[in-house]
């Protein structure tokens, strides 16, 4: 398939819409789902810069088209197929840089900032997955969302936690599943070892194999073995029926279901109905394309119903929730003669709150709250950078929060003792000025905001003295201090981590902080003097990656990701002077 320029874009989807429409969908359902159940590591396997959306969005295009005709689909046509994919993502990246012969004369340097920001702005909102874990989803539902229980019941006849219950039925089916089709086939490798060492090999043949699997009773062994392979995605109805007495199954699946029919579904950076509703009705049975999808998309249809129905009560809730959370996570990680102080004022009559103030030792940690929803960037890149700039620096924003913890940073610093009070009035406590060596400032989102939070010198406004705060979202500041835990290191640890987060802040070029947090956790320090002259930093993919290893091994399963022995750093900007891009 030829370069893929913007011109043509309508015929190309157009085009691979025809094509995509001669399978059986079934079938293209079933090679997306090996690819993300079954890969170890899904970009390098997949060939695809984001390998989960762009599989979504090729099982809604599958799903969106009348039957032409049905032909089997093959692995040449998924690798077709993901030839299709990936050209559509660069060309929605390729409109972010000049057309051919475009000049930018004394208008560069506002062109060049649009585009920094918009275009990873952009490309995180549409390529990026939910990255959290699904524990940490299942909170949040509950956290979040029980409240209205009644509103969300009336609407889709089913409660949060019913929504939960049954997408751990599922999603346990599945992995159970999954275990024995494993088993299974170490059953057939060693059977199959043993009848072709049985076998001379002057009298090998297809019929002697046969034959010899019977005589060993192993032809129930591979019935087993082909019909575990052929239903391994999906879950019977009935057994959710019987399993699940109380819920009704027919409304869940009238919601998260999606059926095959022809329906004006087209671009990449449209909403895409398979993320919402993710499951396809086979047989009496559903298929479950993505092994992480789902519980995702019960949040994701919640969240939305709730923005659309009942907006300024859910969103003092959520406001409210994360600020406890945060809390919860500090008190679980603090030391035991820490002090911990939420929603505390500067003023006795309630003025400036802020939301937490850790003291430990002679550091003080300044939080500050943010849980609006991410709004989704325009395709124009200069229009995309003044949608973002504004929800950025708006009242429930990052620059908000930031100026929020700097005003209360200040204040401590400019009083010998300074005071901060309770809601009711009351002294909460006393911070002296002498006793501190060092003011962190953290501001935490719901959401994740990708590189604009993780690099702040995109956008955010600050004092020429200050160092730039961490942006992180919950769920991953979640992540890095569980790390942390279990790797056996402390609160100090957690504060160099920071010192040195501060020291490259805006050289990093990622979107997402595990990247760096796991550097660090794998090899103790993220500074180095060697990248002072250095423009920007990356990494190579996979520093997050023993984030997965603690999680599945404090489920008990070993698992270990394949990283590169020694680190490797990226000076991004010589890489690409190199390569004739700048």
């Amino acid at each position: 398939m030829h370069k893929l320029p913007a011109e043509t874009l309508e015929a190309e989807i157009d085009i691979f819409k025809s094509y995509i429409s001669m399978f059986d969908e079934s079938q293209v359902l079933n090679f997306i789902a090996n690819t993300l159940y079954l890969s170890t590591n899904l970009i390098s396997e997949s060939q695809l810069s984001s390998p989960h959306k762009q599989l979504l969005y090729l099982a809604g295009l599958s799903l969106s088209s009348k039957r032409v005709m049905v032909k089997d689909f093959s692995k040449s046509d998924f690798n077709h197929s993901k030839k299709f994919l990936e050209l559509t993502v660069n060309y929605y990246m390729r409109s972010f840089f000049p057309k051919k012969g475009e000049e930018m004369s004394e208008q560069e340097a506002e062109w060049m900032r649009s585009r920094e920001v918009a275009m990873p702005a952009f490309l995180n909102y549409f390529n990026v997955s939910e990255l959290a874990y699904p524990e940490q989803i299942i909170r949040r539902i509950r956290e979040w969302f029980s409240p209205f229980k009644d509103e969300i019941t009336g609407k889709y006849n089913l409660s949060a936690e019913d929504c939960i219950s049954v997408e751990r039925c599922i999603f346990n089916k599945l992995e159970e599943d999954l275990k024995e089709f494993r088993d299974l086939k170490e059953r057939e490798e060693i059977a199959r070892r043993h009848i072709l060492k049985s076998i001379p090999l002057r009298k090998f043949s297809p019929a002697k194999v046969r034959k010899r699997m019977k005589s060993l009773g192993h032809e129930k062994l591979y019935e087993e073995l082909f019909f575990r392979l052929n239903n391994m995605y999906c879950v019977s109805i009935d057994f959710l029926k019987k399993s699940l007495k109380g819920i009704d199954i027919d409304s869940f699946l009238k919601v998260f279901t999606s059926e095959r029919k022809d329906r004006d579904f087209r671009y990449y950076t449209e909403e895409n109905f398979i993320e919402l509703a993710p499951l396809y009705v086979q047989d009496n049975s559903i298929f479950i394309t993505s092994p992480k999808q789902l519980i995702v998309s019960i949040y994701n249809r919640l969240y939305k119903f709730m923005l659309e129905t009942n907006n300024n009560r859910f969103c003092r809730h959520r406001d409210k929730m994360l600020e406890k959370q945060c809390e919860d996570l500090i008190r679980g990680f603090a030391g035991p003669t820490d002090k911990i102080f939420p929603s505390i004022c500067e003023l006795k009559t309630g003025q400036y709150e802020h939301d937490l103030l850790w003291v430990h030792g002679r550091t003080v940690v300044i939080f500050e709250a943010k849980a609006s929803h991410r709004k989704e960037p325009f395709r124009d890149p200069e229009k995309a950078y003044v949608r973002i700039k504004h929800d950025f620096d708006s009242e429930k924003g990052i620059q908000k929060g930031y100026d929020q913890a700097l005003r209360l940073k200040e204040y401590i610093l400019s009083k010998d003792e300074a005071y901060l009070y309770n809601l009711d009035g009351t002294v909460a406590c006393t911070v002296s000025r002498k006793n501190i060596d060092k003011i962190f400032i953290i501001v935490i989102t719901a959401d994740n905001y990708g590189m604009i939070a993780l690099n702040l010198s995109l956008l955010l406004t600050k004092p020429t003295t200050e160092t730039y705060p961490l942006c992180c979202n919950l769920h991953d500041l979640e992540t890095i201090i569980e790390g942390l835990k279990y790797k056996k290191k402390t609160v100090e640890d957690f504060f160099l981590y920071l010192q040195e987060r501060e020291k490259y802040h805006e050289k990093y070029l990622c979107d997402d902080e595990l990247e760096i947090a796991g550097f660090f956790l794998t090899f103790g320090n993220i500074s180095d003097n060697y990248y002072d002259d250095w423009d920007t930093i990356t990494f190579t993919y996979g520093m997050s990656d023993i984030f997965d290893e603690i999680y599945y091994q404090k489920k008990g399963i070993d698992y270990h990701a394949e990283r590169d022995a020694m680190p490797t750093i990226i000076n991004l900007s010589e890489e690409l002077k190199k390569s004739g891009f700048v």
